[in-house]
């Protein structure tokens, strides 16, 4: 009996070090059942939403302790990232596309072509055996053609010459993204994890269109987050007593601090359609065109990007913008 309880101990001790902690948390993370794929949504009644919450929330875990995160978009994506498998990621017309893969091939970013077009709607013919590929954008009059291993394009007949010549890999068509992306009327930009606001070990690669959609200018969109969670914060109150029954202190500290954290709000940077709003303890994003909001929320081995419903009176329940 005394060697199984030192047992025991031995085994407890080993589960609370640090770093198989985060891979334990990353292993419910991901064993979540509570969100499916593309376009599916949180079981929950609370808009397109969260897939897990450590009870042992923290909100500043330091990265250089994490192994393993899962990140969770709104429409029920996830991907599992590790040191070893951070690969760039890549959102098109700010929409995170986990199904596309892009390359670094001797140093230059090299893109599945027909996939990038498939979901720019932009039409690509394949031909010769799958070794040429063929752009075709009538409303802008543009013809482009690659062929594998040949780093002259032609451009509505004209040659250009790319930094790299166009790979097939595992039947797939990559070309070197930067020599022709401007000739799409493509805005593109590549940010590395410490600047994209969104990876904590991932590149992000954005892709967009031309858009004559009206939006918000930055200072807009700052006041419009500003006033929503302002306006959101006047049922904190109600709702923290309901949930935790706390005494008068505690209740008024912590409205006290919720309001700090919304008044400290900050613009960060903009990536794609997204203003970035930093507050205390969570990015923000702000949809420049449709004025959708969505916290970038922190756990221990995860990150999910919820959807914000600034009508939903138990917005701050769960400590998201207060500890």
């Amino acid at each position: 009996m005394k060697n199984f309880l030192v047992s025991f101990m031995i085994v407890i001790l080993i589960l609370m070090m640090p770093g198989w902690g985060c891979m334990a948390s990353a292993t419910t993370t991901t064993d979540s059942k509570t969100l499916g794929g593309n376009n599916t949504t949180a079981t929950s009644s609370e808009n397109q939403g969260i897939t897990f919450r450590s009870d042992s929330y923290m909100m500043d875990f330091p990265e250089s302790q994490i192994e393993a995160i899962v990140y969770t978009f709104p429409d029920g994506t996830k991907t599992f990232n590790t040191d070893g498998n951070a690969k760039t990621a890549v959102m098109i017309n700010g929409t995170f596309t986990p199904d596309i893969e892009v390359k670094i091939i001797d140093k230059v970013l090299m893109v599945p072509i027909k996939n990038i077009c498939d979901k720019l709607e932009i039409k690509a013919n394949l031909t010769d055996k799958n070794n040429k590929i063929t752009i075709e954008n009538k409303n802008k009059n543009l013809t482009i053609t690659f062929k594998v291993n040949d780093a002259v394009a032609l451009v509505n007949n004209e040659k250009i010459t790319m930094e790299s010549s166009p790979q097939l890999v595992d039947n797939t068509i990559y070309v070197p993204w930067m020599s022709i992306y401007d000739k799409l009327n493509i805005t593109t930009k590549y940010y590395n994890p410490a600047s994209s606001h969104l990876f904590s070990l991932n590149a992000l690669i954005t892709i967009d269109q031309e858009s004559n959609q009206p939006y918000m200018s930055k200072d807009e969109a700052f006041k419009y987050l500003k006033d929503n969670l302002n306006a959101a914060s006047t049922h904190f109150k109600e709702n923290f007593k309901k949930l935790y029954n706390p005494d008068n202190d505690r209740l008024n500290s912590t409205e006290k601090e919720l309001k700090e954290n919304i008044s400290n709000v900050k613009f960060v940077s903009s990536i794609s359609k997204y203003y970035i709003f930093r507050g205390h303890y969570y990015t923000m994003f702000v949809d420049k065109y449709n004025k959708d909001v969505y916290f970038n929320i922190p756990a221990i081995a995860s990150r999910t990007i919820k959807k914000i419903n600034f009508d939903d009176p138990t917005l701050f329940e769960y400590s998201y913008m207060v500890d």
